[in-house]
């Protein structure tokens, strides 16, 4: 009564079941109450971390009288889930690190001129073979990149911190994490669909799935998983977004055309008004009469962007939809209560797409990124440990990169941007380059949204170019 209505007390209620459990600990009910209580929101990453533990244990707990348990199976099956999102394209470079050009100590703009004065003055007297120092050969020197210092075997060189390319193509050593989440998908699924045949309408597990196989690119199993919630959720809107989305990635526009036009009908004001709303996709020039008479510019956006006017629907509104479905099944913050489209992955997602790359890097890079001569592990606002936990990952459209950090192991992703302090130490030329929160607002101005359309089916090349337009009679 304590957890699950009106008068709900989360902390009387974990009394309650504790109390319950040493009264008697084999009672399967007080075990799952347990479970569930454990899956409340906690106030810092140590005590998160302890309740996923004892989440985890008590789950195998519970099997191991229940076998059957949805509530155990999903437990898990959700854990292996955050292991999938986190390994699917995982890799570490446990040996980089970084140096600055020559003898320079700070990497500012100011400073890359004073290193030609004293390149020029200085070492030039002794002529260009000094060991460790960069040639004094002009155009030699274009060609080296900032951030390198010769002698060091784990330096590279690279303007661009965040150029996975670059630094393997200089020998930067990568380790690739993939395998794990290799063996943790079908863990995943396991639990998850055991956990479903046990209990079919247990809502929560058909979402857990589909974001499995929307991480793994599975569309086919997706459409599967969506199909079983028309059996117990026909008039569920989410289920007609996850079929709507599953066949766009499957090339399946008609179908996805069909399946939105069901969750339109199902949705309230407010939701339908997410799916409309354009703003994301426009120039900041034109948001003012967007505002002043959306209907009237949202149509001539919508024409405009039309790839294929023979077909009965529009196939750029359609990926609209599609990402704004992808978006919310996967970037939902539920501890600060947005919805996916609402948080900062979510928003690009909605303006981009899905990117060229994906990449997540693990294991101390913030220490490796923030790596300047002059800064000193000591004045680090957090600890080394919490630096080691922190995750990066790399979105890159091929004109353009997002970089967002994990700086609590906590799954909430943000835009990165070095600590202030890193700012005070080595001067804003050299770490603005790395603030990827001014760099994505540069980006929206410049490119508010992007999509390349690729028809589905076989290509076949036409010696003669093939225009599109539109007929009077539309």
């Amino acid at each position: 009564m304590l957890f699950d209505t009106p008068l709900r007390d989360e902390g009387r209620a974990g009394d309650a079941i504790e109390r319950a459990r040493d009264l008697d600990p084999e009672n399967l009910q007080y075990m799952v109450a347990e479970l569930q209580q454990l899956r409340t929101d906690t106030w810092n990453f140590l005590q998160e971390m302890q309740r996923t533990s004892a989440r985890l244990s008590l789950a195998r707990e519970i099997l191991e009288r229940d076998p059957t348990n949805s509530f155990a199976h999903e437990e898990l099956g959700s854990y292996y889930i955050r292991d999938f999102y986190y390994y699917r394209n995982a890799i570490a470079f446990p040996t980089l690190s970084f140096g600055s050009r020559g003898v320079s100590g700070v990497d500012t703009q100011e400073d890359d001129i004073s290193d030609q004065i004293y390149d020029n003055e200085v070492l030039g007297a002794f002529g260009s073979d000094q060991p460790g120092q960069t040639p004094n050969d002009p155009d030699i020197e274009a060609d080296i990149p900032d951030f390198f210092e010769y002698g060091a075997i784990t330096n590279v060189g690279a303007t661009d911190r965040f150029d996975l390319d670059a630094l393997k193509s200089q020998g930067a050593g990568v380790i690739e994490l993939h395998a794990r989440a290799d063996r943790v998908y079908d863990r995943a699924v396991y639990h998850l669909e055991t956990a479903i045949a046990n209990d079919p309408r247990r809502r929560g597990v058909y979402d857990h799935l589909m974001r499995l196989h929307a991480l793994a690119n599975r569309w086919d199993q997706a459409v599967s998983v969506a199909t079983q919630m028309l059996v117990y959720f026909p008039e569920d809107v989410e289920m007609w977004l996850y079929l709507g989305l599953a066949n766009h990635r499957l090339g399946r526009d008609d179908a996805a055309e069909t399946c939105y036009r069901e969750a339109f009908e199902r949705m309230d004001e407010s939701q339908r008004g997410v799916f409309e709303d354009i703003s994301l996709l426009l120039p900041e020039e034109e948001l003012d009469e967007y505002r002043e008479n959306p209907d009237a510019l949202a149509a001539r956006f919508w024409t405009s962007q039309e790839p294929r006017y023979l077909t009965p629907y529009n196939e750029r509104k359609i990926e609209h939809y599609a990402r704004l479905t992808y978006a919310d099944l996967m970037f939902a913050s539920e501890d600060v209560d947005l919805r996916g489209w609402e948080t900062e992955r979510g928003k690009i997602h909605v303006r981009y797409g899905v990117p060229q790359s994906d990449v997540m890097i693990h294991g101390g890079f913030q220490r490796i990124l923030e790596q300047f001569n002059t800064r000193y592990f000591d004045d680090f606002a957090v600890s080394t440990q919490e630096m080691d936990a922190n995750r990066f990952n790399i979105w890159d459209y091929g004109d353009f990169r997002f970089v967002f950090e994990d700086p609590l192991n906590s799954g909430e992703f943000r835009l990165y941007s070095p600590p202030a302090d890193l700012f005070a130490v080595v001067g804003g030329g050299a770490v603005e380059r790395y603030d990827y929160e001014m760099i994505a607002r540069e980006t929206f101005r410049e490119n508010p949204e992007e999509y390349d359309y690729s028809p589905p089916g076989r290509q076949i090349g036409l010696p003669y170019l093939v225009t599109n337009f539109k007929g009077e009679e539309g």
